[in-house]
């Protein structure tokens, strides 16, 4: 069974934040957080959330919701393509294409995020 994880950027900081996603009181108002592993509830930023995948770059790096990968595809090594991982239709999609194709047939690599990296390479509309 695939572990269920969230990251999100904090509120307060610039730092990630891994864990659940919840939305939690804050005196009198309601904000979203993250609760980590020592059940510390942090307000993070909504627009940062990203989900994990359940799959690991070649790294052994999670790749999550927002990441932007590098992937060549292991029998044709002159194929390079980047693009944002993002999830529609009940499917994971990275680089302009299903996400656990590429995952079993490419080498992929987390360059980044888009929340770190503004140039997108990759033409599918989930960037």
């Amino acid at each position: 069974m695939r572990e269920i994880e969230f990251r999100a950027i904090g509120s307060v900081d610039t730092n990630w934040y891994y864990g659940q996603y919840s939305k939690c009181n804050s005196y009198k108002e309601t904000v979203d957080c993250i609760i980590d592993d020592e059940n510390n509830f942090i307000e993070i930023d909504f627009e940062t959330v990203g989900q994990f995948t359940g799959l690991l770059d070649k790294n052994g790096k999670k790749i999550f919701e927002g990441d932007i990968i590098r992937t060549r595809h292991n029998y044709h090594a002159n194929e390079v393509s980047e693009g944002k991982v993002y999830f529609d239709e009940f499917q994971w999609f990275g680089a302009c294409d299903y996400l656990d194709y590429i995952a079993n047939n490419c080498y992929v690599e987390v360059i980044g995020n888009i929340h770190e990296k503004e140039e997108q390479k990759c033409d599918d509309p989930g960037v």
